[in-house]
């Protein structure tokens, strides 16, 4: 069976590892901050849009 695993490009992968030292956090908290910023920015995005094509 074949897994489904993720890519990440070479930038991506330098911005964490310079976070992880710059902050000195773990490698599994940033990233974890990372993606909820990036959900979080997500939905944030998908209200204004909800919001700015209502029926009036």
């Amino acid at each position: 069976m074949t897994a489904s695993r993720r890519r990440f490009t070479q930038e991506f992968k330098e911005k964490l590892r310079r976070e992880v030292i710059i902050t000195s956090k773990p490698i599994k908290d940033t990233a974890t901050a990372y993606v909820s910023a990036r959900k979080l920015s997500a939905y944030a995005d998908a209200v204004r849009h909800a919001s700015s094509h209502r029926p009036r």
